[in-house]
């Protein structure tokens, strides 16, 4: 299991528009309701991170004094860290079932197979997604392999729409001719299903990374998985080899 590490950076955030004014000293003065103030808000943001070597092993034992965090070259407090390499993590696996893939979804199969009986522990829970020309939930969040292993074993190529040989979920589903929905996928699963669930949160990806005919647009899908707190590494099948792909939220630095 991927060592997880998390900060909180405490930030301070000046009022926008106009210009800001700075207080200058003033003589002591009775109280009064009516005077105006400088107001301040403060907020914490979450920063995931996944740290690996030249060699691309997960590195332990760091300690919030390793980390920096910088805004607009201005580094910020970090005012809580955390390593949650032991928490329970929520996995929602996506699968691209377009034309694509015709070639290469036993591979798929297999892969996400493996991926889950390696990574998946004791509290973990994880769900199935599938996505061509439509976006549907094979399995709901469980933590009964046999379960996640039928959905991904159910996983059928889907080119023209309307012939899909699963059971639909109940996600929104588009009516494009044709396409690879990655970009609709990632949003729904993160704003749909993975806003509800607290603790670490992962989607992983088995496509070609080739995005063709979604509705919403790849900074969408970024700020879906920004605002749910959840890490999207992906992977890209090339040969019958499985090979790491840099998440587009960019959640780590190696």
């Amino acid at each position: 299991m991927c060592a997880g590490l998390f900060a909180a950076g405490l930030l301070a955030l000046a009022p926008r528009g106009g210009s800001q004014a700075s207080p200058t000293p003033q003589q002591p003065q009775e109280p009064s309701s009516q005077e105006p103030g400088i107001r301040r808000e403060v907020g914490l943001v979450n920063i995931f991170a996944t740290v690996r070597n030249k060699n691309k092993r997960i590195v332990t034992g760091l300690k919030k004094e390793d980390f920096k965090i910088l805004e607009d070259n201005t580094e910020q407090k970090i005012a809580f860290f955390s390593a949650e390499s032991a928490l329970p993590i929520t996995i929602g696996m996506l699968i691209d079932t377009s034309g694509s893939e015709e070639h290469m979804i036993g591979a798929i199969q297999d892969g996400g197979s493996r991926f889950l009986s390696r990574v998946m522990r004791k509290g973990d829970e994880a769900m199935v997604i599938s996505f061509d020309l439509d976006v549907d939930l094979l399995s709901d969040f469980t933590d009964d392999r046999s379960q996640l292993e039928r959905a991904i074993r159910r996983t059928r190529i889907n080119t023209a729409g309307g012939n899909v040989a699963v059971t639909p979920g109940p996600l929104p589903t588009s009516t494009a001719p044709n396409g690879t929905h990655l970009y609709d996928a990632i949003y729904l699963a993160c704003a749909d299903k993975l806003a509800s669930e607290a603790g670490r949160k992962a989607i992983v990806i088995l496509t070609d990374a080739e995005d063709v005919g979604s509705k919403l647009r790849l900074e969408e899908a970024i700020e879906a998985a920004q605002r749910t707190d959840t890490v999207v590494p992906a992977s890209e099948e090339a040969g019958g080899r499985t090979s790491r792909r840099k998440s587009p939220t960019k959640p780590a630095a190696a």
